[in-house]
């Protein structure tokens, strides 16, 4: 799995980080910096050539140090999707 992150610490109380990763697995997703309080996150599936249906992001177990991302469909569970690469962004106070 390779995982490409980046953290902007600055000089603003708010700290941004981002990254992306090239394989969906179960594995947690670690910030690069732990946030204090994590005030919000999103994620973009950009790959996910398995299907041309819609599918949907979906972010589970999120705390300040880690999150998990699979993906899912409206008649599917959601799981995590190996052949899938997504773009992620968090914010927060660390």
């Amino acid at each position: 799995m390779a995982v490409e992150r980046q953290a902007s610490t600055g000089l603003s109380l708010v700290n941004k980080q981002w990254g992306y990763k090239t394989s969906l697995t179960d594995e947690e997703t670690l910030y690069p910096l732990p946030f204090t309080v994590l005030l919000g996150i999103s994620a973009q599936l950009y790959r996910h050539p398995a299907t041309s249906n819609t599918v949907h992001s979906i972010l589970v177990n999120v705390t300040e140090t880690s999150f998990k991302y699979y993906a899912g469909q409206y008649n599917l569970s959601c799981r995590p999707v190996p052949d899938a690469d997504v773009w992620w962004f968090a914010f927060g106070i660390s």
